[in-house]
């Protein structure tokens, strides 16, 4: 399991050392990937992915960042492109 290699920061963080420092966020049981408005897996190189409850989801951007890469993701469904994250962002919205 990926936690176990994985040194602890603080209660919800790990960090993963080897040449690359990264970075990554649990929910308060360590059982899931899990932060709310940051990201959940940070990449000393920049790279970025947020999840809730361990699937990626982010509603305001996208869930994976790296250069110009961008990846649109809600509950762990991936959009092809923002038009559609933003369709899907404004249905869920109505739903309310």
């Amino acid at each position: 399991m990926l936690k176990t290699k994985l040194k602890k920061i603080s209660d919800t963080c790990y960090a993963l050392h080897d040449n690359h420092v990264t970075y990554y966020y649990f929910d308060e049981t360590c059982a899931s990937l899990h932060r709310v408005d940051a990201p959940a897996i940070e990449f000393k190189s920049g790279e970025c992915h947020w999840y809730q409850f361990n699937e990626k989801h982010r509603m305001d951007g996208p869930a994976v960042v790296f250069e110009s890469i961008k990846q649109w993701w809600l509950n762990g469904k991936q959009f092809e492109t923002e038009e559609e994250w933003k369709t899907a962002l404004t249905t869920k919205s109505k739903r309310k």
